[in-house]
Formats: C-alpha cells, structure tokens, sequence
C-alpha cells in the first residue's frame, strides 16, 4: 500500500498482484482460464467444444474487469439471484361499501373501548394522588432553625430595601437615649478625661482608624465576620473611600515583638487565620510605594469577637486639608478677642 496525505478507505482495501489486478480478479480470471483449457482437452466434438470456451472466456472476463452500473458484475448476479423468488406482483382489491345498499339509519352501539377503560383507570389514580397531597399537605414540616437563620444571613445582604436599616437605626436611638437618660453628666466628663489627655488626639485617630460597628459592617465590605474571637481584620481605604492593596500590616504586642502580619487583598480587606492571645496589641500599617501613610492604632482583645477595623491612609490631600481647617480653627479665637477689644 503506497503511503498517501488523502485518507484511504481501509476497510474496503483490496491487495493487488500485478498492476491494478486484485486477487479476486485473478481469480476468476484463472477459473476461467481452467474450464477452457479442459473444455478444449476433452474429445469433444469442434462446434460444441469452440462456444463452450469462448463463454467461459466471456463469464472469466466479465466477472474481472466488466462492471455493471458501476457494480462488478459479480455483485449484480448475487442481487439478480436474490430478487428472482421475492414477490414482484401486486393485485389491485377494492374496498368499501356500495352506497346503493348501505344502511344509513342503522342504530349506532356505543361499546367501551380499551382507551376509555384506563382513562378511567387513571382518574382513580388521579384521586388517589390527591387524597395523599392534602394529607401531606396537612402535616406542617418544621425547617431546621441553623439553616433558617443561616438563609436569613444571605438574603439580608442582597436585601435592597432599606426597612431593615430603619429598624436598626431606630434601635440605636433608643439605646443612645437610655444611655444619656442613665448616664449622669460629671461620668461622661469623666470618660472624656481618661480617654486622652490632649483633646484634639482621640479626634484624629477617630477620623483615620475605627472599628466598624454590625450595623456598617455590610457597607464597609464585610458581609460576614467570623465567629471566632480574638481574629484580627479589616479594611484599608484612601480619603476618598477607594480601597487599597498590597498595603503591609503589622500586629506587634506591648513587647514590640511582631505576632501577625499580612497584605490587603484586591478588596483591601485583611485577617488573621488563627486568633491572638488576650491582651494588648498595636497595629501598624505600612505602603511599600510610599504614596499614603497610616496612623498606629492601639487594640485590646479580650475574647470576644473583635469587630473589623477600618483604616484611611492620610495622602498629601488629606493633609493640606487637615492644615487648612487647623488653621481655620485656630484663626477663629484671635478674630473674636480683636472684635472684644
């Protein structure tokens, strides 16, 4: 077989002797060349021995190298050979009624076919279906309280309308107001006090790092929090609310030794795997491009599950605007004492 890029019909392949002779061909041709070689030695007499070779030479060939429609002629003959005891004659019988005597007005007799009985049948199971449906029906399932609350989780964060956060709104009012009703006055100078000692510190840090509460935790990107305490997370964001990444954090204790440290996502957002000892810990934040700088915030865990921390970087933006109304503020006494002179 000689080696072509055009696929070949493998299957159908044929060997071939001398040219493009196949076996099959040379076969016949010898068979052919045998019975006219014995028709030609037997004594026979000359007009009946010279047509038997010539058709035996005449089959030989034609079976060879003779197609028929594009078929070997061998091929033809098996069909011819096949079709010969099949039925080829159709007979013509006619049917129907003859109108002359056919029975218009004959009563008709309706009699119950097999169709109609297992329609039947199946509208008795059709009952039967119903009958356990409203049973089923009946009997309240109880869902599992875990997988409810769990549900309730999801769809209150892809829940758009805002009466869950008019509630909760609400809720804090209340809270503030029993508070402030509770509290007496010389407490909450008191706390004022003992936060800081210089009262411009505390407003700065509260501008730049704070803990997020439950209520903005949704807003600042965190859907959920873990429910292991003491697992340190956050956010990180410029002044203008756009998160930052690859932003280094560092979590030291009060020994200066560094127990955590991490690198924002695409989302800004950082946590800890494991959770930390109680205790007191600082966390730096740290812009290897040198463009934002962050303020060391002071956190104390004791336990409980520790609310994400969002931090703001202070850019050149920031501080011109931060100088801009400290010098406003600091502006407005010396224009009041001149007005009271």
């Amino acid at each position: 077989m000689e080696n072509h890029p055009i696929p070949q019909d493998v299957t159908g392949f044929k060997f071939k002797l001398i040219g493009s002779v196949t076996i099959k061909q040379f076969l016949y041709l010898l068979g052919a060349g045998i019975l006219t070689t014995i028709t030609f030695v037997l004594p026979i007499p000359v007009y009946v021995k010279f047509p038997f070779m010539g058709l035996f030479a005449f089959v030989g060939l034609g079976l060879a190298f003779v197609p028929i429609e594009g078929r070997p002629m061998d091929t033809m003959i098996a069909n011819f050979a096949k079709t010969i005891p099949s039925e080829n004659e159709y007979i013509y019988r006619k049917r129907g009624v003859n109108l002359a005597t056919y029975d218009f007005f004959k009563p008709l007799v309706q009699v119950a076919t097999p169709q109609q009985q297992t329609q039947k049948a199946t509208s008795e199971s059709d009952t039967r279906r119903a009958i356990l449906l409203s049973q089923l029906r009946a009997h309240y399932i109880t869902p599992d309280q875990a997988e409810t609350k769990f549900l309730k989780n999801i769809k209150s964060v892809f829940d758009e309308t805002p009466k869950p956060k008019i509630q909760q709104e609400v809720k804090i009012s209340t809270k503030t107001e029993e508070v402030a009703v509770a509290a007496p006055e010389p407490s909450v100078l008191t706390a004022t006090t003992d936060a800081a000692p210089t009262p411009t510190a505390p407003l700065e840090e509260s501008e730049s790092i704070r803990v997020v509460g439950p209520l903005q935790q949704l807003k600042a990107g965190f859907p959920t929090i873990p429910d292991t305490p003491n697992i340190v997370l956050g956010i990180v964001k410029d002044p203008r609310g756009r998160v930052l990444q690859n932003i280094l954090v560092e979590v030291v204790d009060t020994s200066n030794v560094p127990v955590r440290a991490f690198k924002t996502n695409v989302l800004g957002q950082f946590a800890s795997a494991t959770p930390l000892p109680n205790g007191t810990y600082r966390v730096i934040f740290e812009d290897p491009q040198k463009i934002h700088e962050f303020e060391i915030t002071e956190i104390t865990l004791t336990g409980e599950i520790f609310n994400p921390l969002e931090a703001v970087s202070l850019d050149q933006r920031e501080r011109l605007r931060r100088e801009l109304f400290a010098n406003l503020s600091t502006g407005t006494p010396s224009v009041q004492q001149g007005a009271a002179i």
